[in-house]
């Protein structure tokens, strides 16, 4: 295990990563490719050993996941301030029509 990790740290990320959409699991796969480390595949999918990652890679993961759960909040603030806006204007559309 990299030294400094802890391992719920590591149970955490897991779960972080499997939350992910597919494309952003893809980026974590290339990720762990760009790096060489090995990853085993089947039909239930992919797999690594995640305790044996060099910290690099696991730091790399984890601002990864960092950028996704940003943009993802990022996206919902757009859609409810968008949602707040169309409600705005509604009434607005009402009265013109009037």
């Amino acid at each position: 295990m990299p030294k400094g990790v802890k391992f719920t740290s590591l149970e955490t990320l897991k779960k972080q990563i499997e939350g992910l959409g597919e494309n952003n699991q893809k980026m974590i796969l290339k990720i762990l490719k760009d790096d060489n480390i090995i990853v085993m595949e089947n039909a239930d999918g992919i797999f690594f050993d995640i305790v044996s990652l060099p910290k690099t890679t696991l730091q790399t993961i984890i601002s990864y996941i960092d950028f996704c759960e940003k943009s993802r909040e990022e996206m919902e603030r757009r859609q409810r301030d968008e949602d707040i806006f169309r409600k705005e204007l509604k009434p607005m559309d009402v009265e013109q029509e009037a």
